[in-house]
């Protein structure tokens, strides 16, 4: 049985502050966002796209306050 791959939108990378990792929110193609910090993988009784975590929101933000032009201080946007 295939998969249906998300598309992605618009990722932003944030530093770890603790240690060397970089997390990365994503906002896909049908509104959803997802992040690969262990507080939004480890949200076990929340469904997927209803997971949020402090990155999620920073990148939301700067979404909302770009207002048509993305300026981004907060987070690095890699565009895909």
């Amino acid at each position: 049985m295939a998969t249906a791959t998300k598309k992605k939108t618009i990722s932003f990378e944030f530093p770890s502050t603790k240690g060397s990792a970089t997390w990365v929110s994503t906002l896909y193609e049908d509104g959803t966002w997802f992040c690969t910090c262990p507080s939004c993988r480890y949200q076990k009784n929340v469904h997927p796209d209803d997971r949020s975590c402090k990155h999620i929101r920073k990148a939301k933000m700067a979404l909302s306050m770009a207002n048509g032009t993305l300026t981004v201080k907060t987070a690095s946007p890699v565009w895909s």
